[in-house]
C-alpha cells in the first residue's frame, strides 16, 4: 500500500538542488519524508548514501531512521536485483551520516582537534557525572559561605538546599 503524503511532505521529498529542515512533531512522519527522500535521489542515481547528512535528537530516533532507510534500500533491491548501484548503497550505508547531533559534532571535533587546539581523547560527561559536579559545586559553595559565617546565607541556605534537592529527585 502506498504511503499517502501531506502537500508538504511531498514537497519535501521532491525538492531537489536544495537543503531541507524536516521538522515536526513526534510520530507525524518525518523518517518516512526522509527515507522516502533518501530513496528517491538514490534510485535516480543523483546521489550515494554517504552524500547525505541526517541529524536527529537521539540514538533511538537515528537508528530507526538508519534501519528504516536499509530496509528501504533492501525492498528497492529486492525489486531491482540488476541494481549494482543500489546494492552498493547498502554497503555504503554503515559509514553514512546517520546519528544524533551530538555525535556528529563529535565526531567533526575529533577529526580536527588540531585545528581548534583540543584533546583527541576528550569525551562527554554522563548525566550522573553532572549531577555529581553540581552538588560538588553546591557543596563547595555552602563550605564557603558558612566559612564567611553571614547571617543572611544561614537562613537563605535552607531554601535554596531543599529547592536543589526536590530538583534532583
Amino acid at each position: 500500500m502506498a504511503v499517502k503524503y501531506t502537500a508538504e511532505q511531498r514537497a519535501a521529498i521532491e525538492k531537489q538542488n536544495a537543503d531541507i529542515l524536516v521538522s515536526a512533531a513526534a510520530g507525524s512522519g518525518k523518517t518516512a519524508v526522509l527515507t522516502e527522500r533518501i530513496l528517491s535521489r538514490l534510485a535516480a542515481g543523483t546521489a550515494n548514501i554517504d552524500d547525505f547528512l541526517c541529524l536527529t535528537f537521539t540514538e533511538a530516533a537515528a537508528a530507526e531512521m538508519r534501519e528504516k532507510i536499509y530496509n528501504s534500500i533492501a525492498e528497492y533491491t529486492e525489486s531491482n536485483p540488476d541494481d549494482t548501484f543500489m546494492h552498493e548503497q547498502l554497503k555504503r550505508l554503515r559509514k553514512s551520516n546517520i546519528s544524533t547531533i551530538d555525535s556528529f559534532i563529535g565526531s567533526v571535533v575529533k577529526q580536527n582537534c588540531h585545528l581548534i587546539d583540543a584533546d583527541p581523547n576528550y569525551r562527554i560527561i554522563t548525566e550522573g557525572e553532572v549531577l555529581r559536579l553540581q552538588f560538588d559545586t553546591l557543596d563547595e559553595l555552602f563550605k564557603a559561605k558558612y566559612a564567611e559565617k553571614n547571617k543572611a546565607f544561614f537562613f537563605a541556605d535552607r531554601t535554596v538546599l531543599s529547592a536543589h534537592r526536590r530538583q534532583a529527585a
